[in-house]
């Protein structure tokens, strides 16, 4: 794929340079004005911005606090222990910072064949992660949209800049799903003709209750709700 604008982002990055104009950064977007205008936007794309949200049941504070229980849970520790980094614990870690977090990931040393193993899953643990985090809050949905189709990038001193296509995919499943919702709020109407032609007074209208709720996707076989209109007597 190419792309014609990419952003980079950690969990210190600074509000400027604008958007496309900061290190490794480049290209534009119409929605960049907007999104330059959020305290803070780059830290929001880090796993270390706080931000609480449920992911398989339980609360986190950060993504990086669900990402290390997913990566204990790979190395099938004990529950009590994958849970110290869940909000449900009461736990220090789990109200800690995104640091905190990453810290804590010493707590259990993975050996050659566990690493092996979270390699493999890694990328689909942490886009499940991060499709929970920017679906449920608002401040990071509105800032991950307004990176618009810009190639994202992730910077670690160590490894220079990470293409995050899991953060792309989440993006590109919200946009499809606003998509699909939109267009379920549109309700057709229609008049139903008598056999000497005119109308019946009967309107069908397509009842907005059946509406999935969780999707906001109309259900395709809707039942009808029949609108009786009023007949002026003759």
């Amino acid at each position: 794929m190419s792309y014609t604008s990419q952003l980079v982002f950690y969990s210190k990055s600074a509000d400027k340079p604008a958007p496309g104009k900061g290190a490794n950064e480049y290209g534009d977007h119409p929605s960049f004005v907007e999104l330059g205008s959020i305290s803070g936007w780059r830290k929001v794309l880090s796993n270390f911005h706080t931000g609480q949200f449920r992911h398989q049941g339980r609360m986190y504070n950060t993504a990086e606090h669900a990402f290390h229980a997913r990566k204990f849970q790979s190395m099938n520790a004990e529950d009590s222990v994958v849970a110290l980094f869940s909000l449900d614990s009461g736990s220090k870690l789990s109200h800690g910072d995104g640091l905190a977090a990453r810290k804590a990931r010493k707590v259990l040393i993975m050996d050659k064949d566990q690493q092996a193993k979270w390699a493999k899953m890694r990328g689909k643990a942490l886009e499940e992660i991060l499709h929970d985090k920017f679906t449920q809050n608002v401040l990071a949905k509105r800032v991950l949209m307004l990176t618009g189709d810009a190639k994202l990038g992730h910077f670690e001193r160590m490894k220079g800049v990470e293409h995050w296509s899991w953060l792309e995919e989440v993006r590109r499943r919200i946009s499809n799903q606003t998509t699909l919702s939109t267009e379920g709020t549109v309700r057709a109407t229609a008049v139903l003709p008598e056999s000497g032609g005119g109308s019946s007074g009967n309107e069908v209208v397509t009842d907005p209750r059946t509406r999935d709720r969780a999707s906001g996707v109309c259900d395709g076989d809707v039942e009808p709700v029949m609108k009786r209109k009023k007949v002026k007597s003759t």
